[in-house]
């Protein structure tokens, strides 16, 4: 298992990553910013920090506004918090996702 440790400050204040509905019991929203073009992945974490999917993986994507729709029911998730983790040149920015089946 691939396991990435984060905590609360590794989410930054200004973040400009939205996810909604949450909390959600199906499909997510992921509402985000680029500042520039570049390769980005997109990962779903549990709160240790252990990566349960690759949402996607060093996609290219270009300066602007994206929203990209999520389906968990997929996934066979429990109840509890979750992290999304978006990675951008190496630079990585999480936000926390609450799942209530």
């Amino acid at each position: 298992f691939d396991v990435i440790a984060v905590s609360v400050s590794d989410i930054p204040k200004n973040n400009t990553i939205q996810i909604y509905p949450n909390p959600t019991n199906k499909n997510i929203t992921l509402d985000y910013d680029l500042e520039s073009s570049g390769l980005v992945s997109i990962r779903l974490l549990d709160i240790t920090g252990q990566i349960i999917s690759t949402i996607s993986n060093n996609e290219f994507m270009i300066t602007g506004h994206h929203l990209k729709e999520i389906d968990l029911s997929k996934l066979s998730l429990t109840t509890g918090m979750y992290m999304i983790q978006i990675t951008k040149n190496h630079e990585n920015h999480f936000v926390k996702l609450v799942y209530e089946p």
